[in-house]
């Protein structure tokens, strides 16, 4: 005769059951203890994968928030680097702003000041052309100046025609102060 059949490990005993045939709903009970047994098997393989994936997600969410907080970090640094250099642009155009403006003052005082001294020179020049307007006006109403300069002039000349050279042109300048 063959072997009993041994119990799977774990399993019931084998005196386990009812004494005699199996009925049809009993069948059925049986049926569906496997089928909620394979289901549950099924089930414990898809809570091991989802296991494995909520680890492997968590690995990445953690990896993220290690990323975010470097990302913060670098974010904090260059919005200060930002707001720095906007201040530092700001000092910069305000400091441009300033030197525009004394430049612009100082050519403002530079134009008065040549302004004055160019009225003060055409003045100067205005007087000294009056002055002379008025000396040659005196020279020339004064006919024994000129008769005087007139006959300088002809005894030069007569001395250059003479060919007495030079010497008499000396004799004459010495003689007759112009």
């Amino acid at each position: 005769m063959a072997a009993p059949a041994q119990p799977p490990m774990g399993g019931p005993p084998q005196d386990f059951g009812p004494p005699g045939p199996i009925s049809t709903g009993e069948v059925r009970i049986l049926y569906l203890l496997v089928q909620i047994q394979h289901g549950l098997g099924r089930m414990e393989e898809a809570i091991g994968s989802l296991k494995a994936a909520t680890d492997s997600h968590n690995e990445e969410i953690k990896r993220l928030i290690e990323r975010t907080i470097k990302a913060e970090t670098t974010l904090a640094s260059v919005d200060k680097t930002v707001d720095r250099h906007h201040a530092d642009l700001d000092g910069l155009g305000t400091r441009h702003n300033k030197d525009v403006s004394e430049v612009k003052n100082d050519l403002n005082d530079l134009g008065r000041k040549l302004e004055i001294r160019l009225n003060e020179t055409a003045q100067r020049i205005e007087n000294g052309m009056n002055l002379m307007g008025r000396r040659l006006e005196e020279q020339i109403r004064e006919p024994d100046r000129i008769a005087h300069t007139v006959a300088s002039f002809g005894k030069f000349a007569l001395a250059l025609i003479a060919g007495g050279g030079l010497m008499e042109l000396f004799r004459i300048l010495i003689t007759h102060h112009w």
